[in-house]
């Protein structure tokens, strides 16, 4: 029962994925294994492990990140750069 490190070490690997994404997908991921790893720290077996994994990961991935993503492309809005931002200036 000494598998939950490895629930971290995919998290932290999840997490250094979705900072060069930025989906949104692996940070789900991240906290679901982060989620996991937690309860194979309190004892529990791997299959109470992967049921955890999964269900907060698809909990998440329905809930929260729909959220998120409106957020960010909400808060996007028109940026102009380079030469657009040029346009019509002296």
């Amino acid at each position: 029962m000494t598998t939950w490190w490895l629930w971290i070490l995919a998290a932290l690997v999840c997490g250094i994925i979705e900072v060069m994404s930025v989906s949104f997908v692996f940070l789900m991921f991240a906290i679901g294994a982060l989620a996991a790893g937690i309860a194979g720290a309190f004892g529990a077996n791997e299959a109470i492990q992967v049921i955890v994994f999964v269900v907060v990961t698809v909990a998440l991935l329905a809930g929260l990140r729909p959220f998120l993503k409106g957020r960010i492309e909400r808060s996007a809005g028109d940026v102009r750069t380079n030469t657009g931002a040029l346009l019509g200036k002296t």
